[in-house]
């Protein structure tokens, strides 16, 4: 796309200039999001953007039709002055490649309508991977799909959004009936029913949520989101803080033992059995949450121990339920890379060649190892559930000439990497942990 068509496009758009100060550094608060635009104002831009492309919009091969989308994204950056023209490159490119079936170039709209405009992101994301599941048959792109709805239910979860968990949820299991992935609809199942059983607890932590966000030091709402968080959503990085506030002495002390995260066995065995202890005295779900938290501490000191003592915590090990972790990743390999999951970050070991400049999870999270080596699995970039286990994975190799293979281990899982042609490649592929050998 010529300079000049992009500026004919701005030229013959009405804008709106935006007059403000320019933040570079000292300035803390994000920059305001646009409304979305009006009806006129939309159909103004629809009318500019096909002037501007009617020679693209002629074309009709799906390979035409993508090089259109990609031109429009390209456009977006040029109209910072006309937001009724990028929302309209953005609304346009992402029906263009949805209908095509490109989920990385969809969601790449969907973010830059979320980074731009007041939308509602988890509600635009679900009509994205319906739209994009409706066209397609292909089972490896069905289970990206379905990793993408089980991600966004997760986060829906930690913002006690149980409606648009239950609808992302609904919408993962259907999708993986559909590409006969019977573990993951099971999981999906599994889930929906741990939540309804929660809803209860659920009700409660949306009122507590609130109360906290008013007063921060009452304990009684610290107490009710912190559990919450980690037992019922699986971030312990934000919910053990609020936690070890509790006014539950029990609760309390097993946070500050977690925040301390203990390295050798015998405190590992003490706070395994205090979450062992605490479920013996609950009913399902907390039973099973409880339990979970309790399995991340058996596993850590499982190699420290011999003989029967052993065995027997092997088998208290098996009893316990895995909290399944499932993750989309793309990542361009140039030489020999590790990744490294684990509970609160991925880390990358590079050993060969070029250090990869771009590794994106879930379709959501993009990061740039040549900048910082981790990527932090916490907070708005919370990619896996802290209480994923990681010595049993499955991995689905979507795309890349070289190899890839996971090792998982106890507290971690390495997905390494070996692209031995010249040159780089993008290489993609599905993470389940949980499950596996």
């Amino acid at each position: 796309m010529t300079h000049s068509r992009r500026v004919a496009i701005r030229l013959g758009v009405f804008t709106v200039l935006l007059v403000g100060i320019s933040c570079r550094g000292w300035c803390f608060e994000e920059p305001s999001k646009h409304p979305i635009p009006d009806d006129s104002a939309r159909r103004v831009a629809a009318v500019r953007i096909r002037t501007a492309f009617r020679t693209e919009q002629r074309k009709k091969t799906t390979a035409d039709r993508l090089a259109l989308a990609k031109e429009l994204l390209k456009t977006v950056a040029d109209e910072s002055n006309d937001p009724a023209a990028q929302y309209e490159l953005l609304s346009q490119a992402k029906q263009l490649v949805v209908d095509a079936g490109d989920s990385e170039t969809a969601f790449e709209a969907v973010g830059e309508m979320t980074r731009l405009f007041a939308v509602e992101d988890a509600k635009l994301r679900l009509e994205t991977i319906g739209s994009l599941a409706a066209n397609t048959r292909i089972r490896e792109q069905l289970l990206v799909l379905v990793v993408h709805a089980f991600a966004l239910a997760e986060n829906a979860i930690s913002d006690v959004d149980l409606e648009t968990a239950k609808k992302v949820l609904t919408l993962g299991v259907g999708i993986a009936k559909r590409g006969n992935n019977v573990v993951l609809a099971d999981y999906g199942n599994s889930r929906i029913k741990e939540l309804a059983m929660s809803r209860n607890r659920i009700e409660q932590v949306r009122e507590a949520k609130e109360l906290l966000q008013r007063d921060p030091s009452n304990m009684g709402a610290a107490s009710a989101v912190g559990e919450f968080l980690c037992m019922v959503a699986g971030d312990l990085a934000n919910g053990l803080p609020l936690l070890a506030k509790s006014s539950d002495p029990t609760l309390k002390s097993l946070a500050e033992k977690e925040l301390a995260n203990p390295k050798d066995v015998v405190p590992q065995l003490d706070l395994a059995k205090g979450w062992w202890n605490l479920s013996e005295s609950v009913s399902q779900p907390e039973k099973m949450q409880y339990q979970r938290l309790a399995k991340r501490w058996y596993l850590k000191a499982l190699p420290h121990m011999s003989g029967i003592e052993q065995a027997n915590l092997k088998t208290r090990i098996a009893q316990i339920p895995s909290q399944l972790g499932i993750i989309h990743c793309r990542v361009i390999v140039d030489g020999r890379d590790d990744l490294i999951f684990s509970a609160t970050q991925v880390e990358l070991r590079h050993h060969a060649w070029n250090v990869p400049p771009s590794v994106t999870l879930n379709n959501q999270h993009k990061w740039n190892p040549r900048i910082a080596a981790t990527f932090p699995n916490s907070g708005k970039t919370k990619f896996l559930p802290n209480t994923t286990v990681f010595s049993k994975a499955s991995l689905v190799k979507l795309r890349g000439r070289g190899s890839v293979r996971v090792v998982p281990a106890n507290d971690n899982a390495t997905i390494q990497l070996d692209d031995g042609d010249l040159g780089a490649d993008v290489y993609e592929f599905v993470l389940i942990f949980g499950i596996g050998s």
